[in-house]
């Protein structure tokens, strides 16, 4: 298994630099996304309407940038340098506002919960697969024999394997519903969800937060199911049923505090009707500054 040390390099992509009444906003990308290009437009506009610093991840690791980190590098080990350079960071290490797009949003959910060193006011994800997935981009399932769902159960078989966990990310966020594999053998996203053990510092961690915006694309075809961007998923057993966030185990039996979380007002749910990632500038405006503002 391979686990890479914290000597290897890692840098924080400064998009923007201002003298900002408010705090910081920390993003981190999604897939294969150039953080040093991607969502420039946004970006811009938290600089000019809420007068913010704004920052993304950006890892470089044995001559590898962020967009083959991405894939490549396990998710702790992304997070663990991370926090690291957080500890360090004269602009973040006294709180920040957490934008995760896609991907990036479990990944920062996972910064949250397992780096001490990070302050996060509110945590804002874009279309992030909380529960995992379980399901190709594009590819519906329309009967058990498709070809979509053919190479999801082909995926099933390789998903597991321990190359595979520690060496392809998208693997430890699969989350199979059906099979046993998913909680013993998942190395990432079973663990942030408190799939087998407890960790009351997750719980804790989360809870800190002012306000947890989950934010979900109704017409995604990336993300299977939709629901996870909302924190539900299949049904136990089944590849079909989708449960929203409260039928869930997760909230039910209140494994990270989310029931907690919602009593207390600091769950929002909000949705856009469109593809994934596809932000309308006034949605964008009127939902997500004015949490910027709010310090």
């Amino acid at each position: 298994m391979l686990w890479l040390k914290l000597s290897q390099i890692f840098t924080f992509s400064c998009i923007f630099f201002v003298v900002s009444a408010n705090l910081p906003v920390l993003i981190w990308h999604g897939l294969l996304s150039d953080p040093r290009n991607n969502f420039n437009y946004f970006k811009q506009m938290m600089k000019d309407e809420a007068n913010v610093t704004v920052k993304s991840v950006d890892l470089t690791v044995n001559n590898l940038h962020e967009r083959e980190v991405s894939v490549s590098v396990h998710l702790f080990n992304q997070i663990d340098q991370v926090c690291y350079e957080i500890k360090k960071d004269e602009e973040l290490k006294n709180g920040f506002n957490a934008i995760g797009l896609s991907q990036g949003g479990q990944f920062m959910r996972g910064l949250i919960q397992r780096c001490d060193a990070v302050k996060v006011k509110n945590f804002i994800s874009f279309g992030g697969q909380h529960q995992g997935i379980f399901g190709l981009p594009n590819c519906s399932i329309s009967s058990s024999m498709s070809p979509c769902n053919l190479l999801r159960k082909l995926l099933n078989v390789f998903a597991y394997t321990d190359w595979a966990q520690m060496h392809i990310a998208q693997t430890t966020y699969w989350h199979d519903p059906i099979s046993r594999k998913y909680q013993k053998y998942n190395t990432f996203i079973a663990d942030i969800n408190n799939e087998r053990d407890i960790n009351m510092d997750y719980i804790h961690r989360l809870q800190q937060l002012n306000k947890f915006v989950l934010i979900k694309f109704l017409r995604d075809e990336m993300v299977q199911p939709i629901e996870t961007q909302w924190f539900g998923f299949y049904k136990p057993g089944s590849d079909r049923i989708v449960q929203n966030m409260t039928e869930t185990a997760t909230y039910i039996e209140d494994k990270l505090g989310l029931r907690k979380m919602m009593e207390s007002r600091k769950i929002i749910f909000l949705a856009i009707d469109d593809e994934h990632l596809n932000i309308a500038t006034e949605w964008f405006r009127e939902h997500i500054i004015p949490l910027l503002k709010d310090n």
